[in-house]
């Protein structure tokens, strides 16, 4: 499913993204649910992150959570 953002989710979220000082996994974290929103497949979101395919189930979690919380 399309994940909806709203601007100010958007500009939090990329700016969790590209910090060096926040965890590796919270900007991946971050990294997938923006991609998400721009409507990007689980497969492509984990290869465009470097991330395992197994993790593509993580990236299908993620968009799950936050569609099911709206």
């Amino acid at each position: 499913p399309l994940l909806p953002l709203s601007s100010a989710e958007r500009v939090i979220l990329e700016a969790v993204a590209a910090s060096a000082e926040i965890p590796t996994r919270v900007r991946t974290r971050a990294g997938i649910v923006l991609r998400a929103a721009e409507g990007v497949s689980n497969n492509l979101i984990a290869k465009d992150l470097s991330i395992c395919t197994r993790h593509a189930r993580v990236a299908a979690s993620f968009r799950r959570a936050v569609v099911l919380e709206r």
